[in-house]
């Protein structure tokens, strides 16, 4: 398990946490935005995590491709939330907004990271205590 997993569940955790001790619309809206959140943020990882060893215009395309999947979930919750009216009378949008965007950040920072990692070559390029000048 990565540490974007697991920044995942903690972030998910949390906002159940919170939700469940605000209660009401603005805890269902919280906890709701959260797993939400990170479901499309792992899944927007994983995508991403698949093509970066592979061509430039591949990574690209993923990367452009997982940005449009979570403005399109986003979109689709909130037209739902506001729309549907038993959506919203059970969900707060606004905190739905707020623990979604909040997930999203969270995973994508510990997620680049990650990336990075895996993109690292093995071995240095120099010798430890060499110069690059």
């Amino acid at each position: 398990m990565s540490r974007t997993h697991l920044a995942c569940l903690v972030v998910i955790a949390v906002a159940v946490a919170i939700g469940a001790q605000w209660g009401g619309r603005v805890g269902v809206g919280t906890a709701s935005g959260a797993l939400l959140g990170g479901a499309v943020a792992l899944a927007s990882h994983g995508l991403l995590g698949r093509s970066l060893k592979a061509e430039f215009e591949t990574a690209l395309a993923a990367l452009l491709g997982a940005a449009a999947l979570k403005l399109l979930v986003l979109f689709a919750a909130w037209a739902a939330l506001t729309f549907v009216p038993a959506l919203g009378q059970v969900a707060d949008v606004a905190a739905f907004l707020l623990a979604y965007a909040a997930a999203i950040l969270v995973v994508l920072g510990v997620g680049s990271f990650d990336h990075l990692r895996a993109l690292a070559p093995k071995a240095s390029a120099t010798e430890p205590g060499e110069s690059l000048l």
